[in-house]
């Protein structure tokens, strides 16, 4: 869960990534996320974020920074 629109050069607010059960204690997950995005140029971009859920959590919280088109 999280944000569907981000401002471009700003890092995101926290999205959120949950397991239906908690990782057991002393192990963890990790989960690639796959996001796309269209720069003002009209280049589609895909990139992947690796996030890691260590038990006995269900669920582990990450942001995205992003780069202005500008400074690219």
């Amino acid at each position: 869960t999280g944000p569907s629109d981000v401002v471009e050069g700003e890092t995101t607010t926290d999205y959120t990534v949950s397991l239906s059960e908690a990782v057991p204690a002393g192990k963890s997950v990790t989960v690639a996320l796959t996001y796309s995005y269209t720069t003002a140029s009209g280049t589609d971009i895909t990139e992947v974020a690796d996030v890691t859920i260590t038990g006995p959590a269900s669920s582990a919280t990450f942001n995205i920074a992003t780069i202005d088109d500008a400074l690219a």
